[in-house]
Order: structure tokens, then C-alpha cells, then sequence
């Protein structure tokens, strides 16, 4: 059944890599690797938002002493107040537990913020390229194509967001040189797709790679704490949340109850009626187990 456009929608800008022919996942695994995802783009915010201000700080200098300085520091200042803020936010977040899983809405709020960014940036070679003199269309050029560079590297693991925010900036580009009747411009845009597409397929291939290598991560560690025959909690998993709890209840003056039970009269099961029969009383005992428990 062919599920409706606007939840495809939402599964694209939750950064589902099925969108780009990516591998499947499904919570509570997708929320595992989003979280993965959101720690990785957030340690890297502020330095990418100091390159943000440096290169607003670089265009205000290159058109320092022309006419549309005024509207260069207008543009600019924009740039350096919502990069300070986010720089800040991303680094005290950073700095706070880590969540082990991260709902799909903040995705989509790190792809609108995206957007937004590259939206701003885009704005600069539409804004000034075309009135520009050669050297500072020259740094505008170079502005772009390090900002598109920054985008795809920011969100390396989240090709939505990487979209999102180079995206702008190329149509930007694009539109900039188209406006601007020379010759000269036809080998840059031809340069500018072949930069933004192989990128763009460099994000693909690491946002694949990253994802498939958690999901065979959360399945080792899900086969080393896992009974193969029942799928519940085994040994290995009891002693280290034995352990966890324990520890819990020393330092945060946490309480926990351990519970011991035992089948009656298993032992006779498998001798009477064979190891199959037992795996089987096994299995069901596990399923209403579960049934009844959480987690």
C-alpha cells in the first residue's frame, strides 16, 4: 500500500534515507541513530558557526569601501547574531547528557534551521554578485562554494539537512551568474553543479555508510545481551543492569526490586517429553513474560 504524500514528506525531512534509496530503519532503532546523527551535528555547530561569522566578517571587509557597505553589514550582522545563538544553544546541548533517542520533529526542526541558513547565505551572490566588481565577485564565488562545502560536511549524516542547506545557496549562485551576461560565467556554473553533485553524493555515501554500520552495531550488541532461543535479557544483560541499578541507588539514592522465579518441575519436561518440547515451554514462557512486563 502506497503510503500519502505528506507522510513521505515527513519521513523525508526526518531524515529518512529511504527518501535516497538508503537502508530502512525502524524505531526504536531510527530514534538511536537520530540521536547519534543530532550529537554528531552538534558537535560540530560552533565551529561551524564561528566559520559562519569569519566569512560574513571576510564579505564585510571585501566591500568595505564601496557603496553597499551599509547593506554588507546589515546582511552580515544577520548572520553573526542567529550564529552566535545557535553556536551557544548547540554547545551547552552538547555538553548535557546525551539522549539515547531522539524523536523525528527534531530532525525536522534541525532541517527547517538548515534551510534557514542556507536561505541567508543564498541571499548573498542574488543580493551583491552582479553589481560587484571583480574581486569581490570573486570572493563572493569562493564564499559560496566554502559555505556549500561546510553544509555537506555539517550534516554529512543527515542528507536532508545537507540539502536543506546547501541547496539555497546554490540556486543562489546560480541565479547570481545567470544575471550577469558574460562568458567568463559559463565554465563557474558549470563547476558549481559538478561541485555541488559530487558532494552531494559524498554525503549519500557517508550518510549510507554511517547508518548501515549502526544498525549492524545495534544488532552485535542486541545478539551479545539477547538469549538466542527465548530473545529475552540474558546473563550478560542481568549482570550489567544488576550493576547499573546498584550503582544508581548508591549515588542518586535510587531504589530497585530484583525478583527470582523459577519453572516447577522443568526438568522433567525436557526428559520426558525432549529438548523440543522444553525449548518450546521456553519460548512461550518468555512470550507471556513479556506480556506482562515492560521492556
Amino acid at each position: 500500500m502506497q503510503r500519502p504524500d505528506a507522510a513521505r514528506w515527513g519521513d523525508l525531512l526526518a531524515g529518512d534515507l529511504r527518501a535516497f534509496g538508503g537502508p530502512s530503519t525502524v524505531e526504536p532503532l531510527a530514534g538511536r541513530i537520530r540521536a547519534e546523527q543530532i550529537s554528531i551535528v552538534l558537535r560540530n555547530t560552533p565551529v561551524v558557526m564561528i566559520a559562519n561569522i569569519l566569512n560574513a566578517a571576510v564579505f564585510v571587509m571585501a566591500l568595505w569601501g564601496s557603496p553597499e557597505r551599509t547593506q554588507a553589514l546589515l546582511w552580515a550582522s544577520g548572520i553573526v547574531v542567529a550564529a552566535a545563538i545557535v553556536g551557544i544553544k548547540a554547545r551547552s546541548s552538547f555538553q548535557s547528557v546525551k539522549p539515547r533517542s531522539v524523536s523525528r520533529r527534531t530532525i525536522q526542526s534541525l532541517v527547517r534551521n538548515a534551510f534557514l541558513f542556507g536561505t541567508w547565505w543564498g541571499a548573498l551572490p542574488v543580493l551583491f554578485f552582479s553589481g560587484a566588481t571583480s574581486a569581490v565577485q570573486v570572493v563572493i564565488t569562493c564564499l559560496s562554494a566554502g559555505m556549500i562545502a561546510v553544509g555537506a560536511a555539517s550534516f554529512s549524516t543527515i542528507p536532508i539537512a545537507a540539502v536543506a542547506y546547501t541547496l539555497p545557496i546554490f540556486v543562489g549562485s546560480a541565479v547570481a551568474i545567470a544575471r550577469v551576461e558574460d562568458a567568463v560565467n559559463l565554465p563557474v556554473a558549470v563547476l558549481l553543479v559538478t561541485y555541488a553533485t559530487t558532494l552531494f553524493r559524498a554525503v549519500l555515501a557517508h550518510a549510507f555508510e554511517f547508518t548501515q554500520r549502526f544498525i549492524l552495531q545495534a544488532e552485535g550488541e542486541r545478539a551479545i545481551r539477547r538469549d538466542v532461543l527465548t530473545s529475552l535479557p540474558n546473563r550478560f544483560s542481568f549482570n550489567e543492569r544488576l550493576e547499573n541499578a546498584i550503582v544508581n541507588a548508591t549515588q542518586f539514592d535510587q531504589k530497585f526490586a530484583l525478583l527470582l522465579f523459577d519453572l516447577n518441575n522443568f526438568k522433567d519436561v525436557s526428559e520426558h517429553f525432549g529438548r523440543a518440547m522444553a525449548d518450546a515451554l521456553l519460548v512461550e514462557a518468555a512470550a507471556r513474560l513479556r506480556n506482562a512486563t515492560r521492556g
